[in-house]
């Protein structure tokens, strides 16, 4: 997560000082070169999308279109592969009650959901902490784009518990009976998510791991592969999507 996204509802002046004092110059600096290459790839994002445009991954035995957007360049990133296949539901679920954890969609679709984001201030989005949040009416659908693993982690107060506490609480209070539940989330991240992964095997039904091969593109792959996956801080940029699915 770029810093200055974090401070996404503030002007770029306000998002550097908050950096500044936050995590001092060095980091001010190495945030603004992403900031800046993020920007440029927004500019060229026509070009690019133009000369990969037709590629396609599977999942679930399915063909997935990969999904390239100039905004957070996601070609870049794991955001090609989520985007597809949390829409993927979605769309198989049209008629379903749906809530997104974690405003991720609403930067490049028409929103006709609901959205539960602790943080971003937007229209028709719901600003309230996971843990606290009680709808009137519980979901049949309820999505997430890499929101998980900064539950408890990049927060003030820091709880290695609360991802567990999150999943385990939308299920309990959010998910109709019969409902389903997929995240995804970047392995080697958070240690709290990927010991939800790797050791607590009751918590999800299904999980799924790719990884980007650089000439192959992004792969389905074993969960032994996966444990091996190092996250890179300085480019925030994961090689390793799990993906993890919650019956209820």
């Amino acid at each position: 997560m770029n810093m200055f996204n974090k401070y996404e509802n503030k002007n770029l002046f306000f998002k550097a000082i908050d950096i500044l004092k936050e995590k001092g110059a060095i980091n001010l600096s190495l945030q603004f070169y992403r900031f800046s290459k993020q920007k440029l790839f927004f500019l060229l994002s026509p070009m690019i999308i133009l000369l990969k445009k037709d590629k396609f991954f599977l999942f679930e035995n399915k063909k997935l279109k990969y999904f390239y957007h100039g905004y957070n360049a996601t070609w870049t990133n794991g955001r090609c592969i989520e985007v597809p296949i949390i829409m993927s539901y979605i769309q198989n679920g049209y008629n379903s009650h749906i809530l997104e954890f974690g405003s991720v969609l609403p930067h490049y679709y028409p929103v006709r959901w609901d959205v539960l984001d602790k943080f971003e201030i937007r229209k028709k989005v719901i600003n309230e902490d996971v843990i606290d949040f009680y709808p009137s009416n519980k979901y049949n659908l309820i999505v997430s784009i890499s929101t998980l693993e900064h539950v408890g982690f990049d927060d003030d107060n820091k709880d290695p518990e609360k991802p567990l506490k999150a999943v385990l609480h939308l299920k309990e209070h959010c998910l109709e009976n019969n409902g389903k539940m997929i995240f995804t989330v970047p392995i080697g991240y958070n240690p709290s998510i990927d010991f939800l992964l790797f050791k607590n095997n009751s918590v999800f039904n299904k999980k799924y791991y790719f990884r980007n091969y650089p000439k192959k593109g992004w792969i389905e792959i074993s969960e032994e592969i996966a444990r091996n996956t190092n996250y890179d801080y300085n480019s925030e940029v994961a090689d390793t999507i799990g993906i993890v699915i919650v019956d209820k």
